[in-house]
């Protein structure tokens, strides 16, 4: 079952990744994925580089992905005209929580305390940040 998920998941990561024409720059990913992680930009530099070296390094491979798509799904937000972009703000808002809800969930009931959780955790939640990308670009 684990397999299964995660090549369901990888499926959707690839076939959401193919139609986002926005790539955010590997500095501002990297810079982001600092922030956030409090970990400095060499050692993710150096991590990344090695992705499949141990499970940290691939944990933080789907994290950087998440942070991917995050940064896209701002910048798809910001081309959108002001007014429309306050509403599509608030709708954001309260979708992340139910989709983080919901990755922890799927997460944990997949991999319980396991090492794949975060992973899994970080691929859901780039997955479903790149369908809200695809919604918010429709968005007129």
């Amino acid at each position: 079952m684990k397999i299964f998920l995660f090549v369901i998941l990888f499926a959707t990561v690839s076939a959401a990744n193919a139609s986002t024409s926005y790539v955010p720059p590997a500095g501002e990913v990297l810079t982001e994925l600092s922030r956030r992680s409090n970990f400095p930009e060499a050692d993710l530099q150096q991590s990344l580089a090695k992705c499949d070296a141990n499970q940290m390094n691939t944990n933080l491979r789907a994290y950087s992905d998440q942070v991917t798509a995050d940064l896209t799904l701002k910048h798809v937000i910001a081309g959108k005209q002001a007014q429309r972009a306050d509403a599509i703000n608030e709708k954001i808002a309260k979708w992340e929580k139910k989709r983080d809800a919901a990755c922890a969930k799927s997460a944990a009931r997949e991999f319980g305390e396991g090492s794949m959780r975060p992973t899994a955790q970080a691929m859901c939640v780039t997955a479903e940040t790149k369908k809200m990308i695809q919604w918010v670009g429709s968005q007129k």
